[in-house]
């Protein structure tokens, strides 16, 4: 996650004011697989639901 948020930051496309730390850890929430298992699994989402959702909330939280 920290790579990613990295190369995110050093492209410019960090979010104005986001630590990249705060940023790594929110990347390390979403993208867990528990949450994975609890939105597909016990919710019942599609895995393209599952990852619509993501990338909407990566974008919102990073970007």
């Amino acid at each position: 996650m920290t790579a990613f948020v990295g190369h995110l930051a050093a492209a410019g496309h960090l979010r104005g004011g986001l630590d990249p730390a705060a940023a790594a850890d929110a990347c390390w929430v979403l993208l867990s697989p528990q949450l994975y298992r609890l939105s597909t699994v016990d919710r019942g989402w599609t895995a393209d639901a599952y990852e619509e959702w993501l990338t909407r909330m990566l974008a919102a939280s990073l970007l």
